[in-house]
């Protein structure tokens, strides 16, 4: 699919390549305009929220994710796509003061999701474990951490393990 996707638009792989994840974007967005509902407009769409969160248009690759998702609740890309909403949420939550509704949202995203070690599902579960904190939920929170870390390391990410030990490594122990 993804082939025939790129096959399609040579403008955005190309700009995809270059790094221009902005304009990788932008000729996404043409290609959902000019074949709106097709078979490959779920997979645009995931793509432009990759290329707009490269970019870091969060909303904007919020408002795709969500858009892939809409068009095929049921389709292979669905958890990645709710997960990545989650993930680009996760800050409007925590620096609007919506912990409460954000940590309902995220453990519902991560029930539906698989428990492989992915980068949506590190952010979904750092972020989730930041707002049970900020709710006062010290012991799901630091589930929610550990759970992260163990992401992090699986996916031998050292960003993500350092902000999670950062910002949650006084809520448990790390078993040294």
């Amino acid at each position: 699919v993804l082939a025939n996707l790129i096959d399609d638009t040579p403008h955005a792989k190309a700009k995809m390549d270059a790094g221009d994840f902005a304009g990788a974007a932008t000729a996404l967005t043409a290609f959902t305009q000019n074949y709106p509902g097709g078979p490959l407009t779920g997979e645009a769409q995931f793509l432009q929220g990759e290329a707009l969160s490269q970019s870091g248009d969060t909303t904007g690759a919020a408002k795709a994710y969500l858009a892939a998702f809409s068009g095929a609740p049921e389709g292979p890309r669905a958890p990645a796509s709710l997960l990545r909403l989650g993930a680009a949420l996760g800050r409007f939550w925590r620096m609007r003061g919506h912990p409460r509704e954000g940590l309902s949202w995220l453990e519902r995203v991560l029930a539906l999701s698989a428990d492989d070690a992915t980068t949506a599902r590190g952010h979904v579960l750092e972020t989730a474990g930041r707002l049970a904190h900020d709710l006062g939920q010290s012991a799901y929170a630091e589930r929610l951490s550990a759970a992260a870390l163990e992401v992090w390391r699986a996916l031998e990410d050292q960003r993500g393990q350092a902000r999670v030990l950062e910002v949650g490594g006084h809520l448990f122990d790390l078993g040294a």
